[in-house]
């Protein structure tokens, strides 16, 4: 059986699913990414909070794609993060992330979340194809927004 195991697991590895994988992952991340700062913008608090959680699992479900992990189930993503001995992001990070000791339901969390998905998109889109995220500048209304050259506030590689 572990011979059998052995094999299915090169397969796999060598049909080049991880990458696939972590491209789709990439893209809906930064779909809802880009949704969860317009909700943010339009004073929904709620349904921003949904989109960067929703956003924030799929970057790290990405990442670990990125480094062979394809496993799909989200019940284990905090045992995979813990084992993958990635350095993007730390388990007490994720924990901290995910139940904040402020409260969730509030901007300031919502813009931390935002903040660190972006960082971890920039992490995804390194080892990718794909125009990687604008960076972020510092502005009075929100500090997790970036500019493009035409001082759109969601860059054409995000839209």
């Amino acid at each position: 059986r572990q011979e059998r195991l052995g094999q299915y697991q090169a397969r796999i590895t060598a049909s080049g699913l991880g990458p696939r994988l972590a491209s789709n992952c990439r893209s809906r991340a930064r779909e809802l990414y880009s949704d969860a700062r317009g909700m943010l913008r339009s004073g929904d608090l709620p349904s921003a909070l949904l989109a960067a959680n929703e956003s924030f699992m799929l970057v790290v479900d990405g990442l670990l794609a990125r480094e062979g992990d394809l496993c799909p189930s989200r019940k284990w993503q905090y045992r995979r993060l813990s084992q993958s001995g990635g350095t993007w992001l730390e388990p007490s990070e994720y924990l901290d992330l995910l139940f904040p000791a402020t409260p969730a339901y509030s901007e300031d969390h919502l813009v931390n979340l935002l903040t660190e998905v972006h960082r971890l998109l920039a992490e995804l889109d390194a080892g990718a194809s794909a125009p990687a995220l604008s960076p972020l500048t510092l502005r009075p209304e929100h500090a997790v927004f970036p500019q493009d050259t035409r001082g759109n506030d969601c860059p054409a590689s995000t839209r």
